[in-house]
């Protein structure tokens, strides 16, 4: 395939893809706010830069990138365009039935826009899997999939996923025209004194699940960012891409030679 890209394609090349491959991606992202430093599309440039790389690999296509999420908490910043979460669960579903309608077997989302559209894709993957139980579904996070990445290469204490240390660190590596580092600039905040709402994702804690809209949001990150861009390096973002890329052909590889369920 002279691209990974299905909307660069003809329908006879997808055609002929699928009478040897039936993988597919897709890359679904946000339009929000990320700090006075970072592009409004970052969470959305992350899911193709990744997803592209990932396909390439991996020797398989990519769905038109999906450029709106699930992100009503950052509608306090100009700019920010949300999707309702129901919404979200519709668009991915009618993907879904799409590609599966054409032959399309094992359906990876990669989501980056950081966590926040885990719990849509979840519910629209979970409903397409029960309309269609033979088909595999699986969606790829950042943070979830590099995570053991994340916590060694982190030197800022406490939140860095939105705007912050990582995302920062991938722009930087992959759209550096698109960074202000002259406006990189700390920003924390607590959004209730409980050790049960620790700010690090990646915190080993006990914690709950804390609800915030976009005006509780504005008054903890009223740049739009949270965490510490100062801390962000080439370098950093580079450890991130490889680690993402290559645990996502890995995985890939393993869902190629599923063949069901199992005992151990």
């Amino acid at each position: 395939m002279q691209s990974v890209w299905m909307h660069e394609l003809t329908s006879d090349d997808v055609e002929e893809y699928l009478k040897r491959e039936t993988t597919v991606i897709v890359p679904i992202g946000s339009t929000e706010s990320h700090g006075p430093h970072l592009p409004m599309g970052t969470d959305t440039y992350e899911a193709i830069d990744y997803s592209e790389e990932i396909a390439k690999r991996a020797g398989v296509l990519c769905t038109p990138p999906v450029w709106f999420g699930d992100s009503p908490h950052h509608m306090g910043r100009p700019g920010t365009i949300s999707l309702r979460s129901q919404t979200v669960i519709d668009l991915l579903k009618d993907v879904y039935r799409s590609l599966i309608h054409h032959g399309f077997t094992r359906i990876i989302t990669f989501n980056g826009h950081r966590l926040a559209n885990l719990p849509v894709i979840q519910i629209a993957s979970k409903q397409a899997k029960e309309e269609h139980p033979n088909i595999l579904f699986a969606c790829f996070d950042p943070v979830h999939i590099a995570a053991e990445t994340h916590k060694r290469i982190r030197t800022a204490p406490g939140e860095g996923i939105h705007g912050g240390e990582f995302e920062s660190s991938h722009m930087l590596f992959r759209h550096p025209d698109l960074v202000h580092p002259e406006k990189f600039e700390v920003s924390r905040g607590v959004y209730i004194d409980s050790r049960l709402v620790p700010l690090g994702h990646f915190a080993p804690s006990d914690r709950v699940m804390w609800i915030t809209t976009w005006q509780d949001q504005i008054k903890v990150t009223p740049r739009g960012h949270v965490g510490d861009p100062t801390a962000a390096s080439v370098d950093k973002g580079k450890a991130l891409w490889e680690a993402v890329v290559s645990n996502g052909v890995e995985f890939i590889e393993a869902m190629r030679k599923f063949t069901g369920a199992r005992r151990v």
